[in-house]
């Protein structure tokens, strides 16, 4: 009988992928696989496949992950005057997957009161 495992890219598999077990006996054995999570934060789904001859079965688990780092933020302020035109280059911050950006315009300066 062999059993392996596949997982999203939210974790890597540190150890074999798979393994092969013999039954001499109607029993149970454990299987042990060892994986980490990536920086990637969101669900990641770890699929469990066992074969034997010509019978498998596979169970899939989703598991949130999410990441160590503490959240961060940056403000970019500008204020024109009539007629003016400003651009600026929006630079992705923090852990993929995880940043966002929010553009506001007011006729009014900000007062950040975040």
């Amino acid at each position: 009988m062999g059993v392996k495992i596949e997982c999203s890219e939210h974790f890597s598999i540190i150890s074999a992928k798979g393994t092969s077990l013999n039954f001499t006996e109607i029993g149970e054995k454990s299987v042990e696989f060892r994986i980490k999570t990536s920086e990637l934060s969101g669900f990641g789904t770890i699929t469990f496949i066992a074969a034997s001859g010509n019978e498998s079965t596979k169970y899939e688990i989703n598991i949130p992950v999410k990441s160590k780092e503490l959240p961060v933020s940056r403000n970019f302020s500008k204020l024109l005057k009539a007629g003016e035109e400003a651009s600026h280059s929006l630079v992705p911050l923090g852990v993929k997957g995880t940043n966002k950006a929010v553009v506001t315009v007011s006729g009014l300066p900000s007062v950040n009161l975040n």
